[in-house]
């Protein structure tokens, strides 16, 4: 996005919104703040996760790993990117 955007708007961008699902939304903040710098303003909406209720993702089978797997993910791009 940022290569498009550098290519394309030739740096005359000064923030972006980042639109996700849920849990996601925490690993893709991050790497696009890792990725922008401080050449932008990174914002982010989570749009409601379909497969489970995040109120209670706990009772699920399918919250329970998209949870972990996103959390192995925000440990990734916190340590490795």
């Amino acid at each position: 996005v940022k290569k498009w955007l550098d290519l394309n708007r030739k740096g005359r961008y000064k923030s972006l919104t980042v639109f996700t699902q849920g849990p996601h939304a925490r690993r893709s903040y991050i790497s696009f703040r890792k990725a922008f710098g401080d050449a932008a303003e990174v914002g982010v909406i989570a749009l409601p996760e379909k497969e489970f209720n995040e109120n209670n993702w706990y009772k699920t089978k399918e919250g329970w790993k998209t949870i972990l797997y996103e959390s192995a993910g925000v440990m990734y791009a916190l340590l490795v990117l």
